[in-house]
């Protein structure tokens, strides 16, 4: 049996990233380039998102967290950084040299797919055939596109022929763009990274006396 890393949020982080990059790069008015390189040292291996370089030598590593929702962007931003992605952050330092490493949640449009997906488990819920015209469904389609939808003029470019049940003459639901992003900054620390290092050690230890001698 294995167990599948999957749900709407992943999908939507998997699908906005690039959304999410140029949303960063706007914002920060610095171009911004995916990486795909798997980054390996003695202990560790990653793949961070984003890198900034001076002189050829990376000074600063972005990570991309994009938002499922307005909400759960409000909720990251007044909580502190999650754990998880500080040693994350942590890491990508140790396999970079950069001395800082930011995580940036981004808010940005749902796919289309995601969108008409939210709209059919609704009519599920209301059972209700989709497409439907019953008042009080397309009343909440509305509310789906409203809470998924925060920049109407790129959704409709990359969209041009998306059959909306939002009246989009009307459409006041924008959120400004600076008000989309805001970051966690993490910076290196030296005995972050060895503790890293020592747990992996410990690890391989733990390996090699209960598994590798078995």
């Amino acid at each position: 049996r294995t167990e599948e890393a999957y749900g709407k949020a992943i999908e939507k982080g998997n699908e906005c990233e690039e959304q999410s990059i140029t949303l960063l790069s706007l914002v920060r008015k610095q171009l911004y380039f995916k990486n795909e390189a798997q980054l390996t040292n003695e202990f560790i291996s990653g793949t961070p998102d984003l890198f900034l370089k001076e002189k050829e030598q990376i000074i600063e590593v972005e990570e991309i967290k994009t938002s499922w929702s307005i909400f759960t962007f409000r909720r990251a931003k007044f909580k502190p950084l999650d754990v998880i992605y500080k040693w994350q952050a942590i890491g990508y330092m140790a396999l970079t040299g950069a001395k800082v490493a930011n995580v940036n949640y981004c808010l940005v449009n749902a796919t289309a797919e995601l969108i008409d997906d939210e709209k059919r488990r609704l009519s599920y819920a209301m059972r209700e055939m989709p497409g439907s015209t019953s008042p009080e469904f397309i009343e909440q389609c509305k509310q789906i596109e409203r809470n998924m939808i925060y920049d109407m003029a790129d959704f409709r470019k990359r969209y041009p022929y998306y059959s909306f049940d939002s009246d989009v003459d009307k459409w006041d639901g924008d959120v400004p763009e600076k008000e989309r992003v805001f970051s966690f900054m993490v910076e290196r620390n030296e005995d972050d990274i060895e503790k890293i290092y020592e747990r992996v050690k410990m690890c391989r230890k733990w390996i090699g006396d209960n598994i590798l001698k078995a």
